[in-house]
């Protein structure tokens, strides 16, 4: 499939990557989603792609293993931006009372905060949508990506969490002035309480765009990375920050340095815990005999 870049916007597919960092390193890219864009209208989808359901052992001698694959795509309700003076709607069809609805999404004065911004996630609901955090206009701005420049509207969007939540999330979003898409997100995580920013954070934007669709008949969820890094090595500075987000009291300091000779160079620090490998050790190491007894 040929891409191109096009600074209006025009192809029907638009097709973003999100680059993945802790602190300042980037350990991950990958292909993330597309739009298909129908007269400013936008549709999100997934890539459909196989994705690995699970793994079944055949034979323990020789040992044979068999992977099942499962093809599930998503495909969000459409919508499109619409600017209305000073403000910036999105148009979308409501199934609750059957008829196109707009909802204000963003204002274009500096000073003027926007409330209760439509859950994407949500607009295909019978029962209405859903509606969470507030905007702010943080003025024009002309973005470079791959070498193309863009002409901008830069919002910030807070998506605050109730008490009971670690964390949230704030998002720079960047509309292309033109058209109104999306072309560039900013996530930034918090830790709720002391409102501190996390080392995870993410960037999805724009890579390139082609007025055709690829074959994904025979790719797979890791076809649709770009680059990972794979060093299982840690840094001095992610060892302490292991041993810092534990209750680190002198009596769990045996017991937090054995999880990290176990974890240092066999599972890679970036989120380590949604690993097999460190639930087992979690579980079963020896590790455990060192947990300090009440």
């Amino acid at each position: 499939m040929t891409t191109t870049f096009s600074q209006t916007i025009t192809d029907k597919y638009l097709h973003y990557r999100t680059d993945f960092f802790w602190d300042s390193t980037l350990y991950k890219s990958e292909k993330d989603y597309y739009y298909e864009v129908q007269n400013g209208q936008i549709i999100q989808k997934s890539y459909p792609v196989l994705q690995l359901l699970f793994t079944e052992v055949i034979s323990r001698n020789p040992y044979i293993t068999k992977d099942s694959f499962v093809r599930e795509p998503y495909t969000y309700y459409p919508y499109k931006y619409i600017q209305k003076d000073k403000d910036i709607y999105i148009q979308y069809f409501d199934l609750q009372v059957n008829k196109i609805k707009l909802h204000r999404e963003y204002s274009l004065n500096n000073n003027d905060t926007v409330k209760f911004l439509a859950n994407k996630n949500s607009l295909g609901s019978k029962y209405g949508i859903s509606v969470s955090g507030f905007s702010v206009f943080l003025g024009e701005q002309t973005i470079e990506i791959n070498g193309k420049t863009f002409n901008t509207l830069r919002f910030l969007e807070d998506h605050y969490a109730f008490s009971s939540h670690p964390s949230y999330r704030t998002i720079e979003v960047y509309l292309e002035k033109q058209t109104l898409i999306p072309i560039k997100f900013v996530t930034t995580n918090y830790e709720y309480k002391m409102r501190q920013k996390k080392l995870y954070h993410y960037v999805t934007y724009l890579e390139s765009s082609g007025k055709v669709l690829q074959d994904y008949t025979n790719k797979k969820t890791e076809d649709l990375i770009i680059y990972e890094q794979k060093s299982k090595n840690w840094t001095e500075k992610q060892k302490t920050i292991f041993l810092n987000q534990f209750n680190s009291d002198i009596k769990s300091q045996k017991y937090l340095h054995c999880l990290l000779e176990l974890l240092d160079g066999k599972v890679s620090f970036y989120h380590y815990e949604r690993t097999i490998l460190f639930k087992s050790i979690i579980v079963n190491s020896k590790c455990n005999e060192l947990i300090p007894k009440d």
